[in-house]
């Protein structure tokens, strides 16, 4: 009875022993997945600034070539305007308008 008891308590010591590895190992194991959700999380929000920081860049250019248009079409509706401006005369400060024939 004795020796049972003894050996109940070597087996209760192993496997206190073992119960404490597995959790160390559990332990480990939950640090390394965090360590690495954490890296992930930080390369994503690194990735997501980049992009934020590529989009507006895009938008300001966007913007700029917008402005860049109008202007241009600015431009050609006046050249157009002059143009056609120069292909009439006005007469002694009257109203009529005569167009003028380039051939």
């Amino acid at each position: 009875m004795v020796e049972e008891m003894v050996e109940l308590r070597e087996r209760v010591a192993l496997l206190e022993a073992e119960l404490a590895e597995s959790k160390e190992m559990v332990e480990k194991e939950r640090n390394l997945n965090s360590e690495r959700y954490e890296s992930m999380v930080k390369s994503m929000n690194a990735e997501i600034a980049s992009e934020r920081e590529h989009h507006q860049k895009l938008v300001i250019e966007n913007s700029n070539l917008l402005s860049q248009l109008q202007e241009l079409q600015t431009i050609a509706e006046l050249k157009e305007n002059n143009t056609s401006n120069k292909n009439v005369i006005e007469m002694n400060g009257d109203s009529n308008l005569i167009p003028i024939d380039d051939n």
